[in-house]
Parts: C-alpha cells; structure tokens; sequence
C-alpha cells in the first residue's frame, strides 16, 4: 500500500475531509493534497504530524505500511480515536474563541455562545435589510 493509500485509509477511518484532517495535524491541506494525489512524497515533518495527532496509529504501517493501521490495543477500544478527534475539537474552538476548553461541556458551552451569537448577527441582518426597503419605498437613501 502506498503512502497515498494509507493517507486516504486514515481520512476514511477517522471520517474526516481534507480540510479537517490538516486543521487536525497541522499539516496544510496544500501538503495533505499533494501526498494524496503522488505529487509529493511526504517526509518526517509530515508522519510525525500525524502520529502526533492521532497517536492510536501503528507508526509502522503510517511509515512503512506494514502490520494494521491501528496498534493492536486501539482495534479492541475505538474510545481513544474519539480521545484524539475531541483534542482536536478542543483545539479548534479554543483556536477561534480565544478561550481554553477543558471538558466536552466547554466545548457546548462555547458552541452554544456562538450559535446565539450567530441568531443575533441574522437578526440584525434582517433588521437592516428592512430599514433599507423602507428607505427605498420613501426613495432617501
């Protein structure tokens, strides 16, 4: 199995895109294309990215593409991937908020933030696109 293979296997394992999988390890979605597509052959910048992101993979088969994707004790307790796609999820939120999770609640907590935020940027969006009409209908502008 080539490197591109493994790569793909990994995105579909985790069921993450491109996009998500470089904001996951840190690698641009530039590089994480161009290994997939054979354009480039990653170095160890990249694998260690990786295993340093999702650290439940059998560096030998992310390496060499030898043995199972996943270390024998990850194939019996699938948790630690979700561990891994959460420190993720933490990283993100605390990325774009400013502000330090530290337990899923956080993480719906902030969530809940911005989608009450979000609901008041549409409201005000709204009301503006009124006073526009009006200011139409009475031709001031």
């Amino acid at each position: 199995m080539e490197i591109k293979d493994r790569i793909k296997a990994l995105l579909d394992y985790l069921d993450v895109n491109q996009k998500q999988f470089a904001e996951l390890t840190g690698i641009s979605e530039n590089t994480i294309s161009n290994a997939i597509n054979g354009k480039n052959t990653p170095g160890l910048a990249f694998f260690n990215a990786i295993q340093k992101a999702v650290p439940d993979v059998n560096p030998t088969w992310l390496y060499m593409g030898d043995g199972n994707m996943l270390d024998k004790a990850e194939e019996k307790d699938g948790k630690s991937v979700l561990r891994t796609l959460y420190q993720g999820v933490e990283g993100f939120i605390s990325k774009i908020t400013g502000n330090k999770i530290h337990s899923m609640e956080d993480c719906e907590d902030e969530l809940d933030i911005a989608n009450r935020h979000i609901e008041h940027l549409k409201s005000e969006v709204e009301d503006k696109k009124e006073i526009i009409q009006l200011l139409k209908k009475t031709g001031t502008r």
